[in-house]
């Protein structure tokens, strides 16, 4: 899912971006691919570079955060299920609440990107999975999505390096997931078709709903990059761009998520990642040939 919606993104960047930001767009697509983007945006000079708002891979630091800890995760979990299986839970616990003990010892650019500050939102679902298989406590999701409401709405960016609205939002859901059965009022409304087809393709509408924002900023708007934000683009304009979102997440899950998961074709998935590491290098020498000539000209100018 991740490497169709570079792809499909590599033409509409080549027509849209400025130089610079196809320089960062390029290198922020390699971050993605290999799952290091979370460094890649930490390290990134945001005092020289493009604005945040039109940088369509921006979102995958999460991707990168995730598959860091779907590689560590299994190795430590069967070292010691192994080893030490009755002390299973609550090593899971002192990593949670070691995780969380870090966020309050800084608020710098690290503790939003790194893995050992956003670990413990992964493993409280372990710890809820873990309770919830001992312990049955019914309608705990009248006190979590309410939660989880409230922290979608009153929070803002000014405290995105905050703990307590992740605190808030994880709480909310873990307990929605720890009682909520087929009964309730929630999942009746969940089960709604609308919603089964955004829960089910609701990975692909996250991939492809940052690179179609930025670029639908950088096509309709004629004002300063620095300056872009939402508002500036219609009402009109946002919902089409929602649709867009929706439309290419469902048929990307149709398409691409669907077929891997039943044929598990890792040939073309080497052949995928060789393709978009073979356009980074095509478009890199592309760009800096353009850069070249464009220097040249300036030069006899002058």
């Amino acid at each position: 899912a991740l490497l169709s919606t570079i792809i499909l993104t590599i033409p509409v960047a080549f027509f849209l971006l400025t130089p610079k930001a196809m320089q960062e767009y390029l290198s922020s697509m390699i971050s993605a691919v290999f799952f290091y983007a979370n460094y890649y945006f930490q390290n990134l000079d945001f005092y020289v570079a493009e604005t945040t708002k039109v940088m369509p891979f921006l979102h995958t630091w999460t991707l990168a955060i995730e598959e860091q800890y779907y590689l560590l995760f299994p190795l430590l979990t069967f070292a010691v299920y192994k080893y030490k299986k009755q002390y299973l839970f609550f090593f899971f616990f002192i990593i949670t609440f070691t995780s969380l003990f870090l966020n309050s010892l800084t608020q710098e650019l690290v503790k939003f990107y790194q893995i050992q500050f956003r670990v413990w939102e992964l493993l409280l679902g372990v710890l809820i999975m873990i309770i919830n298989s001992n312990l049955k406590i019914k309608h705990l999701e009248k006190i979590g999505f309410p939660l989880l409401i409230f922290a979608i709405f009153y929070f803002d960016d000014k405290v995105i390096n905050s703990i307590e609205p992740k605190l808030i939002a994880v709480i909310g859901m873990g307990l929605v997931i720890f009682s909520n059965t087929e009964k309730t009022f929630l999942t009746k409304i969940l089960s709604l078709n609308i919603f089964k087809y955004i829960g089910v393709s609701s990975f692909s509408i996250y991939l492809f709903h940052q690179p179609i924002f930025s670029f639908f900023r950088i096509y309709f708007t004629e004002i300063k990059w620095e300056d872009l934000s939402d508002s500036q683009l219609s009402n009109f304009k946002i919902f089409i761009a929602i649709l867009l979102t929706l439309l290419l997440g469902y048929l990307n899950y149709l398409l691409i998520e669907k077929y891997f998961l039943k044929t598990k074709n890792i040939k073309l998935i080497f052949f995928l990642i060789l393709f978009i590491v073979f356009a980074n290098f095509t478009l890199n020498n592309f760009d800096n040939r353009n850069h070249s000539q464009n220097n040249n000209k300036i030069t006899d100018y002058t």
